[in-house]
């Protein structure tokens, strides 16, 4: 199993959209991906007492094998996702890729 996570970062005076996020840009983002993704997540991070947001949102995408994923992000509409990006943020995103069992 191989997860592709996207965190988008807390930045003070930032703009980041959950609703439209959420509503919007995740469900394009499984139409893009399918049928290759096999899973995704949504996480909000909250801080711990004491401790400042480090994360404004987490988007994570399960794919059965790399191979998988290399497919899914081979999409000519790949384009359309990164172009949707602006319409909830102006935060740049951090890709990491994890792999496990699942």
């Amino acid at each position: 199993m191989l997860t592709m996570r996207n965190t988008y970062p807390h930045v003070e005076g930032g703009r980041f959209d959950e609703e439209y996020f959420v509503s919007r840009h995740v469900p394009l983002a499984q139409e893009i991906l399918a049928p290759e993704a096999v899973g995704v997540r949504v996480l909000k991070p909250v801080p711990l007492p004491g401790q400042a947001l480090a994360a404004r949102m987490i988007v994570e995408f399960d794919f059965p094998s790399r191979e998988a994923m290399g497919r899914a992000v081979a999409s000519p509409r790949m384009a359309e996702l990164a172009a949707d990006v602006a319409n909830y943020t102006d935060a740049r995103g951090t890709v990491t890729l994890l792999e496990g069992e699942g």
